[in-house]
């Protein structure tokens, strides 16, 4: 069993095209502050990325957010969350948001998300770390992808087993029991 006490979450830094991607980053928001988890995040002030640290924060939870200096996109102002991180990288910051993470969580997002999850995949496969990740599958976002990966198996690429700590989450509560029950 996971002894979650912060989860990172991976998401766009923009606000896709669909209103239920913003939806649902709403309502994870409040499920983690509800559960009094510290949420871990890429420190950008735009997109999914803003909204889920905006609305943790209003709902009295805690944020923290790991951002380059030299980074393109804009990062939250330092008094509207808990703790600012700052790193030299984008390779310093997917280490700090793997390394704070008990667990993981994927919203829709791009390629920089698609490049976090992948990291934590890769690490999870080579036995660097030992923690789960779901993608949570707003309206069937990561469902090309999931079949992707399967085939990867099917392929004879990586084994079943390499699959155990990921999870493919259709809802909040599948998500959140996963990474909760986790072993």
């Amino acid at each position: 069993m996971t002894n979650l006490k912060s989860i990172t979450v991976f998401m766009g830094s923009r606000d896709g095209s669909k209103p239920e991607y913003q939806q649902k980053t709403i309502e994870l928001a409040h499920a983690l502050a509800s559960k009094d988890y510290e949420v871990v995040y890429g420190g950008g002030k735009d997109g999914l990325m803003g909204l889920l640290a905006t609305e943790v924060m209003q709902k009295g939870g805690r944020v923290v957010g790991v951002s380059p200096k030299n980074l393109a996109e804009e990062e939250i102002n330092e008094y509207q969350i808990t703790r600012l991180i700052q790193v030299h990288s984008m390779d310093e910051r997917k280490e700090a948001l793997i390394s704070l993470g008990d667990g993981f969580i994927a919203l829709p997002g791009g390629f920089g998300t698609l490049e976090e999850f992948s990291q934590v995949i890769s690490w999870n496969k080579i036995n660097l770390i030992h923690k789960p990740i779901v993608l949570l599958n707003v309206d069937k976002f990561y469902d090309p992808l999931m079949g992707f990966l399967e085939q990867i198996v099917e392929y004879q690429f990586a084994e079943q087993r390499d699959m155990s700590f990921l999870f493919k989450a259709d809802t909040i509560p599948e998500a959140l029991d996963f990474l909760e029950n986790y072993n």
